[in-house]
């Protein structure tokens, strides 16, 4: 596992260096490596790529890294915080479950991931292109990926990763759905984190930049459906 993780470290160092590519490679052989691992899982040790049994690792901390906004960004805010992990060896193993730790990693390796394609898209394509499209989709499924991988996790200690993670996840769905013209959809969603922000005000510890940009998002996007409503064509009856 901690070959997996240093790859998700490694992808994280690319990015914050503008090695795009590299980190995108980087993060995509992490999962890989990471399914490989889940799959020769044998009586409460976990057998890596190598064949060596290994012992239950200890609990993960996580740790964010912001790489910058690209030129051609929209005008909607979008989470580009990268989660760099690391071990807290001073938490006791016998507490920890090796699945809790192989799903914490899948959760960041996944988000990762989903946020260098979603900043290469947004950064290197042509906005509306048939690659741009289908891209978007791609993206889409990995950020539902990420979704149902926090479902799995439900350790306590976890709860502040959780919160920003599922919240950045849904904000950046939501602007992907905008962007596609499906308005319905991103209508639902920026519905959605309006509700969990109000109800989770006093619970969830969140980044003040993401609280205030998916605040501008909610407002921006139900501004600009507004417009859109009110300017289509009227049907006429007698």
């Amino acid at each position: 596992m901690d070959q997996i993780l240093n790859k998700n470290n490694a992808g994280v160092d690319y990015a914050c260096n503008g090695r795009y590519s590299e980190a995108r490679k980087s993060l995509k052989d992490a999962l890989l490596e990471l399914s490989a691992l889940h799959k020769h899982e044998k009586d409460g040790s976990t057998i890596n790529i190598n064949n060596q049994c290994t012992s239950s690792p200890s609990p993960i901390r996580v740790d964010s890294r912001f790489i910058p906004e690209p030129l051609s960004s929209t005008k909607l805010y979008t989470y580009r915080s990268l989660m760099a992990t690391a071990y807290l060896e001073q938490i006791g193993k016998e507490n920890y479950q090796t699945n809790e730790t192989e799903n914490c990693g899948a959760v960041l390796i996944t988000f990762n991931l989903s946020l260098i394609l979603q900043y290469i898209l947004d950064r290197d394509f042509e906005f509306g292109s048939r690659t741009w499209n289908e891209e978007q989709k791609n993206i889409l499924r990995l950020y539902k990926r990420v979704l149902k991988l926090l479902k799995l996790d439900p350790n306590s200690s976890r709860q502040a990763y959780h919160d920003t993670i599922s919240l950045a996840v849904v904000n950046n769905m939501g602007i992907i759905f905008y962007q596609l013209a499906m308005y319905d959809k991103a209508r639902g969603f920026f519905k959605s984190l309006k509700q969990t922000l109000r109800s989770c005000a006093e619970s969830c510890t969140l980044q003040s930049e993401l609280r205030d940009g998916i605040m501008r998002n909610i407002l921006f996007v139900e501004n600009r459906l507004s417009e859109k409503k009110s300017t289509a064509p009227q049907l006429i009856t007698e």
